[in-house]
C-alpha cells in the first residue's frame, strides 16, 4: 500500500488508493454491483493476475486509470487489462497494455498534479453485454449530482477484510467550494464526494470510475484521513477531455 507523506497544511496526509501491494482491498460501505451492471469497469493487474487498480473502458483500444497506478517509463508488457468480469478471483477477458501516456503535467510530487493515465491495449477489445465502453462527459460535473463509485478497493481497513466482488457505491459530489472548505488545496482538476456516513473509497480503488448518469465523470486519485471518515478525491475527467479525445483518436 503505498503512502504519499505529503503535508496538507492541517497536517494531514494524503494516501494514493492504489493497491499495488494489497490486491485484497474493498469499498467501503457499498453494495455488490450486478453482474454485467458496470460492463466498462476493468481491474488493471500484474503479469501474476495482481490487483494493481481500477479503470475503465473508453474504446475497444482504449482504457482509462489514474497516472499513480502505472509509472510512465515503465514496460506496458508488464500489464494486463481483464473485463467482462466482476470478481477477482475468476472470469473475464485478459488483454495487453501496450502503451502508457500519462498526461504531460503529470507530478506525483505536487499531491498527485493531473493524476490520470490512458493504457493503449495491444487487440480490440471484444465488446457484448459484459463488457461495453463508457462515454465521456458532454458536461461539467456540478455540486450536487448523484455519481457512483465502483472498485475492488478495502471494506473494512480494521480487519483488511476480504471480498471478491466489485462493489458499487452511490455518493454525491460536492462544489469546488465545498471540497476547499474541507481542503484548501483542492483544485478545479479534480471532484471530490461529500461526507457520506461512513461509505467511501479506500486502499486499491485507484483509478476506478466515477460516472454520473451514463459517462465517466471521475478517477479514484486520493483520499485525506480514514477510510471512509475523511475526503474523497477524484480526477476530473471533464477537465481533460480536450486531451483524452486527442490521444484516443490519434
Amino acid at each position: 500500500m503505498e503512502l504519499l507523506q505529503i503535508p496538507i497544511l492541517t497536517l494531514l496526509f494524503i494516501w494514493s488508493v492504489d493497491g499495488s501491494n494489497q490486491s485484497n482491498n474493498r469499498i467501503i460501505g457499498g453494495y455488490t454491483a450486478p453482474d454485467g451492471g458496470v460492463p466498462y469497469q476493468v481491474s488493471l493487474r500484474d503479469r501474476n493476475f495482481n490487483l494493481k487498480c481500477g479503470g475503465a473502458i473508453l474504446n475497444s483500444r482504449w482504457v482509462m486509470t489514474a497516472g499513480h497506478c502505472i509509472k510512465p517509463d515503465d514496460d506496458p508488457m508488464k500489464y494486463i487489462i481483464v473485463a467482462g468480469t466482476n470478481l477477482l478471483t475468476s472470469g473475464g477477458d485478459v488483454y495487453t497494455v501496450e502503451k502508457i501516456v500519462t498526461y504531460p503535467g503529470y507530478d506525483t510530487s505536487k499531491a498527485l498534479l493531473h493524476d490520470i493515465a490512458l493504457l493503449q491495449i495491444a487487440e480490440d477489445i471484444v465488446f457484448y453485454d459484459n463488457v461495453q465502453p463508457i462515454a465521456l462527459p458532454d458536461k461539467d460535473t456540478k455540486g450536487g449530482a448523484n455519481v457512483m463509485i465502483t472498485g475492488w478497493g478495502m471494506f473494512d481497513p480494521d480487519q483488511n477484510a476480504v471480498i471478491d466482488n466489485l462493489q458499487s457505491l452511490n455518493a454525491t459530489a460536492a462544489s469546488i467550494d465545498e471540497c476547499r472548505r474541507r481542503n484548501r488545496n483542492a483544485r478545479v482538476s479534480e471532484i471530490c464526494t461529500r461526507p457520506n456516513n461512513g461509505k467511501g473509497i479506500c486502499f486499491g480503488d485507484s483509478g476506478g470510475p466515477l460516472v454520473e448518469g451514463n459517462a465517466v465523470v471521475g478517477i479514484a486519485s486520493y483520499l485525506l484521513n480514514k477510510c471512509a471518515f475523511g475526503y474523497d478525491a477524484f480526477t476530473r475527467v471533464f477537465y481533460y477531455k480536450k486531451w483524452i479525445v486527442k490521444v484516443i483518436n490519434s
